[in-house]
């Protein structure tokens, strides 16, 4: 069951879902264009961060379809939010796509109401699970490739540290 829509017998949190899902979707697609820009011996951190973002998005659907909502379908291409020309741009990407990530699967958080919801959400949105994890540990390598400061951008890979 897809629709670009939930359904309008939707619960908050099956509309968090779907939103945090649209996010999925985006971050998916955004992963395809760092694959791109980004060199060959670092594409295994992208590539680990792309499956994880799969797997969410795959779990999603069917919590939806067993929730009997409809899941928002992926779009033909997205808006990225800033140009992507070389390495650099596509690292920064990749933070800020997680950190989006992060902040709908807050929303999710926000809105479960079973502890069963709660889990799942909770293991979603924390930043030291899953690609945000591989992100920032691997954000000094990145750096080192790039000719980014290590400092800098291992502090934008964390979200509890300002920008």
């Amino acid at each position: 069951m897809t629709s670009a829509e939930p359904s309008s017998a939707a619960t908050p949190y099956d509309n968090a879902l779907c939103a945090a899902l649209t996010t999925e979707h985006a971050v998916i697609y955004g992963y395809g264009m760092v694959s791109a820009h980004c060199q060959p011996d670092v594409n295994s951190l992208v590539s680990s961060a792309l499956n994880q973002h799969r797997l969410r998005r795959d779990q999603v659907i069917a919590m939806l379809a067993g929730r009997s909502v409809s899941a928002p379908v992926a779009a033909a291409g997205y808006q990225l939010p800033m140009p992507i020309n070389n390495p650099t741009d596509a690292v920064r990407l990749a933070v800020r796509m997680e950190k989006d990530a992060e902040v709908a699967w807050r929303a999710v958080i926000e809105q479960a109401q079973s502890p069963q919801d709660r889990e799942f959400s909770v293991t979603r949105a924390d930043p030291k699970r899953g690609a945000g994890r591989a992100l920032e540990a691997g954000a000094g390598l990145l750096a080192d490739h790039h000719g980014l400061p290590r400092r800098r951008l291992a502090a934008r890979a964390r979200p509890d540290c300002p920008r």
